[in-house]
């Protein structure tokens, strides 16, 4: 009797937590693209506030390059004042946009990590793979660190 009662208690508790769990990761997961969505249209906007907004102070960012010279990688590293600086800068249109987005979630940090291809006056430019760590702060999830590759050929 004792294992029928810890067997339907097990079904109990997984039949209710399950849907309820789902429901939370997937409020979270649209919670982190959210806040990836609003980086990338503070990037392109060259809106200084709209990135400061989005991520949190001190945050790096790792951009790795591999250019078609077959010179080997080189990886920019840019403190987040300067990242924001830079970008604000007048220059060319900015667009992109992410595909196959994977989110890992654990508590109040996340992962964000997704292909990109991005263009420069509407022309495309390159392609790579955008991975973002995130943690909740005041129920907002923020950027803490962005890490990028960087590919000129062999993009789909």
């Amino acid at each position: 009797m004792r294992t029928l009662t810890s067997i339907f208690l097990l079904f109990i508790s997984v039949t209710i937590w399950s849907p309820l769990h789902a429901q939370q990761t997937s409020d979270e997961e649209s919670a982190i693209l959210a806040a990836v969505d609003r980086l990338y249209a503070a990037i392109f906007a060259r809106d200084r506030s709209g990135m400061l907004a989005a991520t949190v102070p001190g945050s790096l960012n790792f951009s790795i390059a591999d250019p078609v010279t077959g010179h080997p990688q080189d990886m920019i590293i840019h403190s987040h004042t300067q990242s924001v600086n830079t970008l604000t800068l007048p220059g060319p249109e900015m667009s992109g946009e992410y595909r196959n987005p994977i989110v890992l979630v654990e508590g109040n940090i996340a992962v964000f990590w997704a292909d990109y291809d991005f263009y420069l006056d509407g022309e495309f430019d390159h392609c790579g793979v955008d991975s973002f760590q995130l943690l909740k702060r005041d129920g907002q999830w923020l950027i803490t660190n962005m890490s990028s590759t960087r590919r000129y050929q062999d993009c789909d």
